[in-house]
């Protein structure tokens, strides 16, 4: 997709000073659905006001979106462009455990919020229960679909009906449905009702459909039936803060405040309506540099996924820009074809080899310092075990201890090292060129193999890499990195005899968040043990905002790429917007 966008090479820059003004134009020629526009008010600093706009440039802002309905086979790309006008049954509670309330959760993580810290957004509340296994949502009443003049739908209530309809759509849709292969049915025994049945109970409900992913949205009917057989941007429709009333291609989307939305927030003791801000762009900019110049001009208001190598830069150019790092949630790791490879089957020999390397200098070289933590929880995540509190042989892996590595290798047979293949993309041939140095220090002859993306992919789900994979897993959410290193390869990476695929079942169908925690954290520590993955430092990313959004916290992500929570309760400060030069 990013191909079609080359030939705006040159004038990226243009296109992203215009943004603003190219989808406002086009909004106020191709608009399809009703909203109103408030003027915007100027009282005292720090009091909430209405009006304005916001641009964010978000995740997947690099490219045009996947789709605007749920049944985006990029469930990713989907997720980010539908969340304005679309709501899930729940979300993370960032007014109580967040920032602006205790802090127990700073949700400064993308794609996963615990379940601990979860509130009902559409759902009052739920409950999960064992016999029968099922969750039963209990809905909000009074919340309305917009409405959509382009379908010739009318404003209506949302109801259970439409929970079970859009769950079961995804569900008997090829591609999205195989993610919802943990529920049976979805019934509405009354108008407030929705009923989960599931044929096994897996804690990540939430990240899959409860709330934030694309395929968990609840879309009308009217919608889906308009979509059929072809979507059409005009046809969208939700229950949220936000109406689509333009997208053009390379440009980006215009949403307006939903005029009828139901949310309240409280600030300073006083109820406000939801949302302050008017007029919403999603800006899109493929070319890195303009997104880079758009933000340091303030074409871009909030930007919460800026390289850390554009700080300081950005820091002189652009000095009340606010900058908040943070660590990003992913890692680069070299995944160990544990079975296949005769050498590498034995424990030691895989420790061995993470222990000759100096993960510190591979940081300050090419992470720009970022933290060596533990592996596959990170610490962000409740689980996290601490280096420091891990046994003493564990913690002995992240030492760079050369003299032990070269014993352990010479007491598991090989004295002399031994040859074996690295296989990488090309842009971390860095790594592997810097790993290649390290373990000839240790007598392991390494050659590097680049495999192109395709290539890359095969190896990975085939297991064709002789000896080590380089590959990259998040580390915020540990049924997903679990799941991903103990779960979907165990097959060609794991003896059945193992434990991990039991210890991992065994998480996942643990309906107590706490005692699944412990349990999420026993398995992270074995597997780290076990060594089948040598991991690099996580780097950290800066969450860039202009001093003008009042009423945010610094939170990222409330569900799955999911911005509404914060954006919805935030308002522009006209006075200092304008005292900046903007």
């Amino acid at each position: 997709m990013k191909k079609k966008f080359l030939w705006l090479g040159l004038v990226l820059v243009m296109v992203a000073a215009m943004v603003p003004a190219l989808v406002a134009t086009s909004c106020s020629n191709n608009s399809t659905t009703t909203a109103t526009t408030t003027q915007a008010t100027t009282p005292a600093a720090n009091t909430p006001t209405t009006g304005g706009s916001l641009t964010v440039f978000t995740q997947w802002g690099m490219e045009d979106p996947s789709g605007f309905d749920s049944l985006t086979q990029r469930i990713w790309s989907g997720s980010v462009w539908i969340n304005p006008f679309t709501e899930w049954l729940c979300r993370g509670d960032v007014e109580k455990y967040g920032p602006r309330g205790d802090n127990s959760f700073t949700f400064q993580t993308w794609e996963n919020v615990p379940e601990q810290f979860l509130k009902g957004e559409l759902a009052q509340s739920w409950e999960i229960s064992a016999s029968p296994l099922q969750i039963t949502y209990h809905l909000r009443q009074g919340i309305m679909f917009a409405g959509n003049t382009h379908i010739g739908m009318a404003a209506r209530e949302v109801v259970a009906a439409d929970v079970a309809y859009s769950l079961l759509r995804t569900k008997n849709t090829p591609g999205p449905g195989s993610y919802l292969a943990m529920i049976d049915t979805v019934t509405a025994p009354d108008k407030y009702t929705a009923v989960v049945s599931l044929k096994n109970y897996d804690a990540n409900w939430f990240f899959i459909f409860g709330g934030g992913m694309a395929m968990g949205a609840i879309q009308p009917q009217e919608m889906a039936k308009a979509n059929t057989p072809n979507e059409d941007w005009h046809n969208a429709v939700g229950s949220g803060p936000y109406i689509l009333t333009d997208y053009a291609s390379g440009v980006g989307a215009t949403y307006v405040k939903n005029p009828n939305y139901w949310g309240t927030t409280t600030i300073n003791g006083k109820s406000y309506k939801e949302p302050f801000i008017d007029t919403l762009y999603y800006t899109i900019i493929p070319d890195e540099s303009a997104q880079v110049a758009a933000l340091r001009t303030a074409k871009i208001d909030w930007w919460p996924n800026v390289k850390q190598q554009y700080s300081a830069s950005l820091a002189s150019t652009a000095p009340d820009l606010v900058q908040k790092k943070f660590l990003n949630g992913k890692i680069d790791l070299w995944r160990i074809n544990r079975q296949g490879s005769k050498t590498l089957n034995s424990q030691a020999v895989r420790q061995a080899l993470m222990m000759s390397l100096d993960l510190k200098s591979i940081s300050t070289l090419l992470y720009n310092g970022g933290d060596i933590v533990n592996w596959p929880i990170g610490p962000q995540t409740p689980g996290y075990t601490k280096l420091t509190d891990l046994p003493a042989a564990d913690q002995a892996l992240y030492s760079y201890n050369v003299t032990q590595a070269k014993k352990m290798l010479s007491d598991a047979g090989y004295p002399n090292g031994f040859n074996m293949e690295v296989d990488t993309d090309a842009p971390h041939t860095d790594l592997a060129n810097a790993c290649v140095s390290y373990w000839a220090a240790v007598g392991v002859k390494a050659t590097v193999k680049v495999l192109d993306a395709t290539a890359a992919a095969s190896a990975r789900d085939n297991v064709t890499y002789p000896d080590m994979l380089y590959t990259n897993y998040t580390v915020v959410n540990p049924l997903v990195s679990e799941h991903l290193a103990a779960g979907d390869v165990l097959a060609t990476n794991y003896k059945s005899s193992e434990p991990f695929e039991a210890m991992y079942k065994t998480a996942a169908s643990t309906m107590d968040p706490t005692k699944r925690t412990q349990l999420e954290q026993q398995l992270g520590v074995a597997m780290l043990d076990d060594c089948g993955m040598i991991p690099f430092a996580q780097p950290y990313t800066y969450n860039c905002y202009w001093p003008w959004m009042k009423n945010y916290y610094g939170e990222l992500d409330a569900g799955y790429y999911n911005q509404m929570p914060m954006i919805k309760t935030m308002w522009i400060d006209q006075n200092l917007k304008k005292s900046l030069g903007h």
